[in-house]
């Protein structure tokens, strides 16, 4: 049987999945060895917790960390393990908010209060103008 240039061998796995015949399970790959997006789904590398398409997702909006290198999206499971990882809570205190009590008057004059970036000042005044984030986006 002969092969054609187009369709090589048929029982061949595509080439970008040939990794994977040598390392088939997820406990194969080490935390840092970088894996496409394709080899990650089909690994299952987030245990049922995302879908192929919530996978992408999550690398496009920047909540997994990743890297395009020719044409291919690369993820390694370090970087999926610190995205499903519990992340602390902030808390900013808002000066005079409430009273506090006399004894700790002179704590708080020497922590002051975290002041908020230009740029949210601005867009914080634009959301209480009223503009839309369109309406926002003409405006910078």
């Amino acid at each position: 049987m002969s092969q054609n240039a187009e369709n090589p061998d048929p029982t061949a796995a595509p080439r970008r999945l040939k990794r994977l015949e040598a390392k088939p399970t997820l406990d194969d790959w080490a935390d840092h060895e970088a894996l496409t997006l394709t080899e990650a789904i089909k690994l299952d590398i987030t245990g049922g917790a995302l879908s192929a398409k919530g996978l992408r997702t999550a690398v496009n909006k920047g909540e997994i960390a990743s890297a395009e290198v020719a044409g291919r999206i690369w993820i390694t499971k370090r970087a999926v393990r610190e995205a499903f990882a519990p992340k602390p809570k902030v808390q900013i205190e808002i000066a005079g908010a409430d009273a506090a009590p006399e004894a700790d008057a002179d704590a708080q004059e020497t922590r002051p209060a975290p002041k908020l970036s230009m740029a949210m000042t601005m867009i914080n005044a634009e959301k209480s103008a009223g503009r839309t984030r369109r309406r926002l986006a003409a405006h910078c």
